[in-house]
């Protein structure tokens, strides 16, 4: 219903619901109250909720304070659909929530924002009998600040339980805008461990730890013999094999607190 008194029109949306190609369906949870006098529109808080789980909310009140934007528990399993296929046409499994916060106010004529997500842990699975993901993350916190010429990133999450990313990156909207930043990851890209740098972030992290409490700590070096002479012989591609299969083994034979790493080489 839309009705008008004076300068104002204002009105309320009973029911809406959103169902795209692909992917979960969305729907109007409560009505939604708006209104629009001059150049000031506004639309108070109102949610979509997804078929599967989870709710997106957003509240306008433009120009005076922006657009505002918060999502909770929202589930990653919602991407799913939109990940490339795979060969086989079984879905990909995504597990994990995100909580998201982000507003859009005016700021000298133009625009400007800001987007915080954050998300306890996460992975992405094979299937639905896999026992571990293929890819899995803790703490991650993203934050970026936006605006109508530039977008600044900046990302932080634990890897694989052993590895670590932090990343900054700075670009335009433009397609063509130069891309600038830094990614610092502390996970090897062979056998999906910890690198040489997320080793010693385990180290100094356990050493502190150590002098507070005054525990003990066990440092174990493995090195694979002959490894030259197997890369020599069979090729790298074998060893590449043996050292992701070493790594593996002796992630799995420890505790989850343990810290596995690739210091170099074979070691």
């Amino acid at each position: 219903s839309v009705g008008k008194r004076g300068d104002t029109w204002s009105g309320s949306l009973a029911a809406l619901q959103v169902t795209p190609q692909k992917g979960a369906a969305w729907h109007l949870q409560a009505p939604a109250r708006f209104a629009q006098a001059g150049t000031r529109w506004t639309l108070a808080r109102s949610c979509f909720v997804a078929s599967g789980d989870g709710a997106l909310c957003a509240a306008i009140d433009w120009p005076r304070h922006g657009i505002e934007v918060d999502a909770h528990a929202l589930p990653l399993a919602l991407a799913s659909p939109y990940l490339p296929p795979r060969e086989d046409g079984r879905p990909w499994l995504l597990r994990g929530a995100i909580d998201l916060t982000a507003r859009v106010h005016p700021a000298n004529g133009a625009w400007r924002g800001n987007v915080h997500l954050t998300s306890a842990s996460g992975g992405l699975r094979n299937s639905e009998r896999s026992r571990r993901d293929l890819v899995a993350y803790d703490n991650l916190v993203l934050d970026a600040d936006v605006g109508p010429q530039r977008v600044d990133a900046r990302l932080a999450t634990a890897l694989d339980g052993n590895g670590r990313i932090d990343a900054h990156i700075a670009t335009g909207w433009d397609a063509y805008a130069p891309l600038d930043g830094e990614i610092a990851v502390s996970t090897d890209a062979l056998t999906q461990v910890a690198n040489r740098r997320g080793l010693m972030q385990a180290f100094d992290v356990e050493r502190a730890r150590l002098e507070r409490g005054g525990a003990s700590l066990a440092v174990a070096l493995l090195d694979i013999d002959n490894f030259k002479r197997l890369n020599d012989t069979l090729g790298h591609a074998v060893g590449d094999v043996a050292l992701k299969t070493l790594a593996e083994r002796v992630r799995t034979s420890l505790r989850p607190v343990d810290v596995v790493a690739r210091y170099g080489g074979e070691e």
